[in-house]
């Protein structure tokens, strides 16, 4: 979680679809990683995770959740990802509980969700949050004391007046000083040695890791509880009825500590910058068919299609030959998905594949990267024996993604 660190990320087939949500109303933020430790240019989770309680089963699938109280029968919706992360589940930002097919989940204290041994393939069904989560961690209002100066002339030009601190106005100020006085750009420069917030706040210039982190130590400076969390927004709506998630929705906001609403994403970027997705006309057509398919896939293989298949026994057959027309259309679909899979893996980085093979061979020697442990976290604890190849592709790859 360095400041900068996505940077690269962008550009690199943009039109790939990462996530699928389908339910009646947008997600428009799926949460991946919350933090709530800022210091050097970096950010990170202070505290355990906790084993989540799981009140019931969904089916193969197991339910999860903060408090331990049943959701109720009907989820909110379901997604599908198609991305590694480490473990962590996206989620819409108001998620309570979720049901995955893995046999643990964990909670972090700022609210991001591990799973390592969740089947990503068989998504990831959500229930809204019907409570109001006011938890805090002692660190949602810290700000690094060598920051503290440097804050206070910042929220005097943005919120000059004292009645614009407070949790209501703060943002809206915030916002707006950002779309007046400052320039969204991929590339804001980068003085080795320098906490990269100073030259943000210096050059005015930065894309939405910069915004986000900017606007959670203003919050904050001010008495405002917030987070930083990264994750999709701003889906794009399929004619097939999905959500969807691609590359380019790639974001960083702010989850900000509403005195009645709870937690609450806040989105600093100018409007004008926020994520969008220019997919051409063809790779659209395309990865709505796919969307169909995994739908339809998702309700033969999790649906209630043995209480369907009990009622052509019921009805003595008489219903065998729309099934078997659906079997064929499934079997011609399955066709079409694998091609369109083939053809969105040519999108994947060639460092993605690279660090793949390494962390292969470095798990069949017994040396595992934990989840949400970075690369660099992971090379410092690799002992002397470890195979050279794929140590020095790591290192390889930590020097030029970070390098100035």
């Amino acid at each position: 979680m360095l400041l900068g660190s996505f940077a690269d990320e962008w550009g690199r087939g943009d039109e790939e679809v990462v996530a699928r949500a389908y339910a009646p109303r947008p997600p428009v933020f799926l949460t991946g990683v919350v933090r709530d430790v800022y210091g050097a240019g970096a950010w990170r989770t202070a505290g355990k995770a906790r084993t989540l309680p799981s009140p019931r089963n969904l089916g193969d699938a197991t339910v999860y959740c903060r408090d331990g109280r049943d959701p109720g029968p009907v989820p909110s919706g379901w997604l599908r990802s198609s991305v590694p992360t480490q473990g962590y589940l996206l989620l819409p930002s108001n998620t309570a509980c979720e049901a995955v097919v893995g046999d643990v989940a964990e909670g972090e204290a700022t609210g991001s969700v591990v799973s390592p041994d969740a089947d990503p393939g068989r998504g990831i069904w959500w229930y809204a949050d019907t409570g109001r989560d006011t938890s805090t961690t002692p660190h949602d209002l810290a700000v690094p004391r060598n920051l503290s100066g440097l804050l206070d002339s910042a929220l005097a030009e943005c919120a000059p007046v004292p009645s614009d601190r407070g949790s209501r106005n703060l943002p809206r100020a915030i916002s707006s000083w950002f779309s007046r006085s400052f320039r969204y750009t991929l590339s804001p420069g980068w003085t080795r040695g320098e906490d990269p917030l100073r030259l943000f706040l210096r050059e005015r210039r930065g894309y939405c890791e910069y915004f986000a982190t900017a606007a959670v130590l203003l919050l904050r400076r001010a008495g405002i509880p917030a987070r930083y969390a990264t994750g999709y927004a701003y889906p794009d709506r399929d004619p097939g009825g999905a959500w969807t998630f691609r590359r380019s929705n790639a974001h960083a906001w702010v989850s900000i500590l509403d005195p009645k609403l709870g937690w609450i994403p806040f989105d600093p970027t100018p409007a004008s910058d926020r994520p969008s997705s220019g997919v051409g006309a063809w790779t659209r057509t395309a990865q709505d068919i796919e969307g169909r398919l995994v739908a339809v896939w998702h309700g033969v293989r999790d649906g209630n299609w043995r209480n369907a298949m009990d009622r052509i026994h019921d009805r003595g057959g008489r219903a065998w030959v729309p099934w078997l027309a659906g079997i064929a259309l499934l079997a011609a679909s399955g066709l079409v998905l694998i091609g369109i899979r083939r053809r969105n893996g040519a999108h994947r980085s060639p460092w993605m594949e690279r660090l793949d093979a390494a962390e292969s061979r470095l798990r069949r020697e017994g040396h595992v990267r934990e989840p949400g442990e970075t690369v660099g976290m992971f090379l410092r604890r690799l002992p002397p024996g470890a195979p050279t190849g794929p140590v020095a592709l790591l290192r390889e790859y930590q020097e030029k993604r970070f390098a100035p």
